[in-house]
């Protein structure tokens, strides 16, 4: 007999237990975002955005070779020599057309060694 009262003393004193936590978090702020309409603020030192201004890019394949995954494709065709493509933003002349910069995102590990 005196065990079927100390499990149910036990019993009440999980639930007690359990239902403390229940009612803990009941209270709290939501962590839950709706995704589509509301987004978590990015450090700004952030990984996970690639930037390339395709008129800036003067076709050197540097980035693609620092890639450790080899996930960037760049296509270029040579400028004829009387042609002037202009100048890139740090004053390197562009001697080439830059006919596809492709950065394939599923391969990407977002180690910044390209930028």
């Amino acid at each position: 007999m005196v065990t079927y009262f100390s499990n149910i003393y036990r019993g009440m004193v999980t639930i007690l237990i359990g239902m403390s936590q229940t009612w803990k978090a009941l209270f709290r702020p939501a962590v839950t975002l709706h995704y589509p309409t509301e987004r978590w603020e990015l450090p700004t030192n952030a990984r996970g955005i690639l930037f390339n201004n395709a008129d800036d890019c003067i076709g050197c394949y540097k980035c693609a070779r620092a890639c450790p995954v080899n996930c960037i494709y760049i296509d270029t065709v040579k400028a004829l020599p009387e042609e002037d493509l202009g100048k890139a933003s740090m004053g390197n002349p562009i001697r080439q057309h830059l006919i596809r910069f492709d950065i394939d995102m599923f391969k990407c590990c977002f180690c910044d060694d390209c930028t």
